[in-house]
């Protein structure tokens, strides 16, 4: 009896390992992971710059921020003196949307962007948040941060999507990066 007792246990444990193992997995999108060169490929504008302000508004059923961002500095393309970005999710008279893995963004933040036309026209970044990173001052300088917040990352190796780490360190020497960047745009065919 006491032996039923301990399978019977040991079935629920394992029940509700699984139940939370979904759980987890499902509190994140999964994206196939983008490296420097493909994130250089796919973007048809790369830039550095501030973010201005952002501004929620209902389309068809749910809720799209447009962030207005300064382009201080366009690498690749070409673009205005002020770009404007459509985010899915956002919140508006106290009602919230969101989408695990979204590029987020704050008034006053620097921001290295890599974005990519929607059929819609509007500029949206690469790889949900792997196509912005965060400019950021220490003491030893400029820095790239990375936030993947929500985004489990996956690439397809014998024919299985499989989980990996992001291609980008975590945090980057900006001057370094932009040696990287360019190094990766020239190595791009015409």
């Amino acid at each position: 009896m006491a032996d039923l007792v301990s399978k019977g246990l040991i079935m629920r444990v394992l029940v509700c390992l699984c139940l939370s193992l979904l759980a987890t997995a499902a509190s994140a999108t999964v994206v196939e992971r983008f490296d420097l060169s493909r994130l250089v490929k796919t973007a048809d504008l790369i830039v550095v710059g501030e973010v201005l302000s952002s501004a929620a508004a209902w389309r068809e059923g749910r809720i799209v921020t447009t962030v207005q961002v300064r382009n201080d500095a366009a690498i690749k393309g070409a673009a205005d003196a002020t770009i404007a970005i459509e985010v899915l999710g956002g919140e508006i008279k106290g009602l919230g949307q969101s989408v695990k893995g979204m590029a987020s963004f704050s008034p006053g933040e620097r921001v290295a962007l890599f974005l990519q036309r929607a059929p819609s026209g509007a500029w949206r970044t690469v790889g949900l948040s792997q196509g912005k990173l965060r400019v950021e001052a220490g003491l030893t300088g400029l820095s790239l941060v990375r936030q993947f917040d929500g985004l489990s990352l996956v690439e397809q190796r014998d024919g299985a999507w499989t989980p990996v780490e992001p291609a980008l360190p975590a945090k980057a020497d900006l001057t370094d990066f932009l040696v990287r960047l360019n190094q990766a745009l020239v190595a791009q065919p015409q």
